[in-house]
């Protein structure tokens, strides 16, 4: 679906316009081409500063997979959805994922065709909680559509238990506080949506055998024994072992502050300080676990500014969508993807999971494409 739209988009663009209209319209989008070009870029610089030309074509796998959003945006922009296809499009995916979950489950933490339960997880929540911001500004529309959303919504929390993974949770808060937040009802009613949230929850959660009670019970007593005694045993679990990741990325950054120590080269950095005593010993890790340290630790300042570029020029893009027009939901979708991009890369190194980031840009894709169309148009399409 993704290679499809793409080769749409491409077509669409170079069929629909002449040669100068080319470079006016890559004029007009100059952010946004800088945005997905910048990390490529700061991947490729790295590599020619440190000779590792070999492995840049392997390395650049990823990173590229950012400019799926220009073709993909710009179909969009052209032919647009409307919100009701929309919605039983990506609720069926998110009901899919439920059942393929559900098939799969023996008691571990599933995972699917994605072999890392934490890519599951990744996915599931992008979809869902950005098609829920989505429902939130289009409650107007046949409530037969936000029913069905609804279930789906409810069941993708079920599939995103059945992964174990512990960072979209954070997101899930995160986002409901939001939802407490721009809504001016009384005591009495914040009071119940937050009882009733609670018990949705937990409900879900003794429905697959209360796996994220206990998770979060084992993270708790972890975090208690790191701060005890963070090199002790119990200590190196999934929260001690990001801990130390991170420590050990930042001095990494702090001494090779310009240029960082190179690409791929994490899961040696990993290795050396384990031997050298500098941090306990550990299972093999081939990345940092966090987006951001391992921008800067393997490249430096230059990291740094890809990193922060890429989500500064998304983030600007879609407060000019808003700007343009309040009420622009397409925009508030974009944002929504950026933020959860953002606060579950703290914790699992997303540019690690090709197919992560694949399904990133073509949502970033998607809701720019829609919400270039809405704010052009002025009004919600049906």
């Amino acid at each position: 679906m993704i290679a499809t739209f793409t080769l749409l988009g491409i077509y669409s663009f170079f069929n629909e316009r002449k040669l100068a209209d080319v470079f006016t319209a890559i004029k007009n989008n100059w952010i946004l081409l800088l945005s997905v070009m910048v990390v490529p870029i700061g991947f490729a610089l790295t590599a020619i500063f440190h000779g590792q030309l070999d492995i840049l074509i392997k390395e650049l796998d990823i990173p590229l997979r950012l400019l799926l959003i220009i073709p993909i945006a710009y179909y969009f922009s052209r032919h647009p959805i409307s919100v009701e296809f929309f919605l039983v499009a990506f609720s069926t995916a998110l009901i899919l994922f439920v059942v393929m979950s559900l098939a799969e489950n023996t008691g571990a933490r599933v995972a699917l065709s994605y072999g890392v339960p934490i890519t599951m997880s990744n996915i599931v929540t992008l979809v869902s909680i950005s098609l829920f911001i989505v429902v939130m500004h289009n409650l107007n529309i046949n409530k037969k559509y936000i029913l069905f959303f609804c279930v789906a919504f409810l069941l993708s929390i079920y599939a995103n238990i059945l992964t174990g993974s512990r960072a979209p949770w954070l997101v899930y808060i995160m986002f409901f506080s939001y939802v407490y937040s721009i809504y001016n009802f009384n005591f009495v009613y914040k009071f119940t949506f937050i009882v009733v949230t609670i018990f949705i929850f937990l409900s879900i959660d003794s429905i697959a055998n209360f796996t994220y009670s206990h998770r979060l019970l084992v993270t708790i007593d972890n975090l208690q024994c790191f701060i005890q005694n963070p090199s002790s045993d119990c200590a190196i679990s999934s929260i001690g072992t990001r801990l130390w990741l991170i420590y050990i990325g930042v001095k990494n950054f702090l001494e090779n502050i310009l240029l960082g120590s190179g690409l791929d080269s994490s899961s040696i950095l990993i290795e050396e300080s384990v031997k050298s005593g500098m941090i306990p010993s550990m299972p093999f890790y081939g990345h940092l676990h966090n987006d951001l340290i391992e921008f800067v630790s393997q490249m430096g300042l230059i990291g740094l500014a890809t990193f922060v570029f890429l989500n500064i020029g998304l983030l600007k893009i879609s407060y000019d969508f808003l700007n343009e027009m309040h009420g622009n939901f397409w925009a508030k979708a974009i944002i929504s993807c950026i933020l959860i991009f953002l606060v579950m890369g703290l914790f699992q190194s997303l540019f690690s999971h090709s197919i992560v980031v694949t399904a990133f840009s073509y949502l970033i894709g998607f809701y720019i494409g829609n919400a270039k169309y809405f704010a052009k148009e002025g009004n919600l399409y049906k």
